[in-house]
């Protein structure tokens, strides 16, 4: 994983395990994720900018 390139596995893995996440409401700790409200927050804005 030199170089910041993450495996398509590894990748895979941490895209479900954060997608379970934020099915279920749960917060993640884990600072590798984006919280729920923060995610939900960042795509209003970047939504809103696309629309105006």
């Amino acid at each position: 994983m030199s170089g910041g390139y993450i495996e398509l596995e590894e990748r895979d893995r941490r895209w479900q395990e954060y997608r379970s996440s934020l099915k279920s409401g749960r917060e993640n700790h884990n600072a590798e994720y984006e919280t729920a409200h923060n995610l939900k927050s960042r795509v209003i804005s970047v939504l809103g900018f696309c629309l105006s």
